[in-house]
């Protein structure tokens, strides 16, 4: 039972990051909120943008 406590803990603190990430990319980008390309490609790349410019506007001035 120990070793599931362990476990839930390690998902849980990864699952956060992951909603978070997920949540600053389809609130500031509205295209990601729904998948409209033909291409898996065009998605990916669409979604490499929108996380290059969450990065950007996270920096310090």
């Amino acid at each position: 039972m120990n070793g599931r406590r362990w476990f839930l803990r390690l998902v849980e603190g990864h699952r956060w990051v992951v909603e978070r990430t997920l949540a600053w990319l389809t609130n500031g980008y509205r295209r990601l909120t729904t998948r409209r390309e033909r291409h898996a490609r065009n998605y990916l790349a669409f979604t490499t943008l929108a996380a290059a410019l969450t990065c950007f506007k996270k920096l310090p001035t």
